[in-house]
């Protein structure tokens, strides 16, 4: 899943830094993970993503996947000037302004149980396949999603050159569970592709695709796991919401929630929590609202991370995973591949297929809301594609396309979308 939350001006940083070794490690092919050797305490120095980075240290670009330095960052988030350079770019931020959006791209959890006993070249594998996941997703919202607005007349929304981003990878929870994730700091500073002037992200469209770019992020990831490890998926149902949740086949539910304490905890807050909302309101909130609810049980049972080495935590969950997979846990992993994995191309869909498709997500969003945006629908649409492997990301993105070009004209036509929203 993907989540976003806003990071103000000067916030967040610091943290960033203090969960990071002191020295600045660049990354390299033969460390596991794209990470520092496994014993170093802490996580790796991050990296830079997007295709705006070509407008960086006064127009000479940066190259994407050089490392995130303290000065980098420091300058990213106090002061919103360029990350080398120092040079302003754009307004200053005002002291309340925003910064950053952390974009936060998380693998479902038998994924990260995967990818946490499984051997060295698995693992990276694994986190090759979420990184490129990510940049594919980015590259798509680049298209799609991430627009900024001219400070003139009727502030007309403007097609960007690209993002800037910064990428941190983590591996645990603060339950110290296994939960590889990255936090994906886009930038509030682009270029306008009209006049290459530097101004702020419109952050209306973002918030409004995060749905989709979640379940987007989602079904491209599975789709190169598959592809390069032979991975089959399950359809299981989610405690918190209707929609279904797609798991590596063969990762036993006993064995998720050994790993998913901090869920259990957040689960058990979240409930009153529901309860409360729907003796308030004389109703069952909708998936957004529970969304929220978990959010704010997740802020109230927050405890304090502790740091330790990717070989500690690995030692850790080696012993816990002994009783439910045996004496070699990486051998149990190796097993859940090499399957024959049906997959599929765009060419596999004839056009009635497509309009099933869509006419199944019409009726599912419209079963839960009078009005609907193109976000409702899009995000719907890959939720739909879910049971179904593409075999590169390309084709996932064209059928999905498609098929909610479909369902929009679905919606147009009942007088159902709201027309007055780009998103």
């Amino acid at each position: 899943m993907m989540s976003i939350k806003r990071l103000g001006v000067g916030a967040g940083y610091k943290y960033l830094l203090n969960s990071t070794p002191a020295h600045d490690v660049p990354h390299t092919n033969d460390s596991p993970n794209l990470a520092p050797p496994d014993c170093e305490t802490g996580t790796p120095p991050g990296i830079f993503l997007g295709s705006g980075l070509k407008g960086l240290n006064s127009g000479r670009g940066v190259e994407v996947g050089q490392v995130v330095t303290a000065k980098n960052l420091q300058r990213m988030m106090q002061h919103c000037s360029d990350p080398f350079s120092g040079e302003a770019l754009g307004r200053a931020p005002s002291a309340n302004g925003v910064a950053c959006f952390d974009l936060t791209f998380s693998p479902s959890k038998s994924i990260s149980v995967a990818w946490a006993l499984g051997d060295r070249d698995t693992r990276r594998i694994i986190y090759q396949c979420h990184l490129r996941a990510i940049m594919t997703v980015l590259v798509s919202a680049e298209r799609e999603v991430f627009r900024t607005r001219s400070r003139t007349g009727l502030r007309i929304e403007e097609e960007i050159e690209g993002v800037i981003a910064a990428s941190f990878t983590r591996f645990d929870s603060r339950a110290g569970d296994p939960q590889l994730r990255d936090h994906v700091l886009v930038w509030n500073r682009v270029q306008a592709a009209c006049d290459g002037r530097w101004r702020t992200l419109d952050s209306r469209r973002l918030f409004a695709s995060s749905v989709t770019l979640s379940e987007m992020h989602q079904g491209i990831l599975s789709d190169l796991l598959t592809s390069r490890l032979g991975w089959n998926w399950e359809r299981q149902a989610r405690r918190s919401s209707s929609a279904p949740k797609w798991e590596v086949a063969g990762v036993f539910t006993a064995l998720m929630e050994e790993f998913s304490q901090r869920t259990t905890d957040i689960d058990a807050a979240t409930e009153p929590l529901v309860h409360d909302f729907e003796v308030s309101r004389g109703r069952v909130p909708t998936n957004v609202e529970v969304t929220r609810l978990r959010q704010r049980a997740t802020l109230e049972t927050r405890p304090k991370r502790l740091r330790r080495s990717l070989s500690e935590l690995t030692a850790d969950w080696i012993a816990r995973a002994i009783p439910y997979v045996g004496e070699a846990p990486n051998a149990w992993v190796l097993k859940l591949g090499s399957k024959a994995v049906a997959t599929s191309t765009r060419n596999d869909f004839t056009n009635g297929q497509l309009h099933e498709l869509a006419t199944t997500t019409f009726e599912i969003v419209s079963s839960k809301r009078t009005k609907l945006s193109r976000s409702n629908l899009e995000a719907e649409v890959f939720r739909q594609l879910h049971s179904v492997r593409f075999t590169k990301p390309s084709e996932r993105l064209d059928v999905a396309t498609r098929v909610s070009k479909f369902a929009i004209g679905k919606a147009f036509a009942s007088a159902a979308l709201l027309r007055n929203r780009p998103f």
